[in-house]
């Protein structure tokens, strides 16, 4: 019965310490910051441009007009395959009325 008790006595001395462990981690962190604004992300970007060489800021500059240029493409893709829809969409509907129309008949 001893051990049992022995035991018992390491599992809460042992738990005792993991509290106070996490007490002392969370006591560490410092608060948590709000919640960024689109000003300060565009502020803390051109910090970070700014403390680049001019050789990182060449290469910066040339991936940014790579991925313009990439997803203005892909827009105007966009905007052409909308055009073409319409105007399919718009021969179908003649082709079927034209087709399909049912004469008048007079009585």
């Amino acid at each position: 019965m001893s051990t049992h008790s022995q035991d018992n006595q390491d599992l809460d001395r042992r738990l005792q310490e993991l509290e106070e462990e996490v007490m002392q981690t969370t006591r560490m962190r410092s608060p948590e910051q709000p919640t960024a604004t689109p000003n300060s992300i565009l502020t803390e970007i051109s910090e970070w441009y700014r403390e680049l060489s001019t050789g990182g800021k060449v290469v910066v500059a040339v991936i940014g007009l790579l991925v313009t240029s990439s997803l203005l493409s892909i827009a105007l893709q966009l905007v052409a395959v909308a055009v073409r829809l319409a105007v399919l969409g718009a021969i179908v509907y003649l082709v079927y009325r034209l087709l399909f129309r049912r004469p008048k008949t007079k009585i």
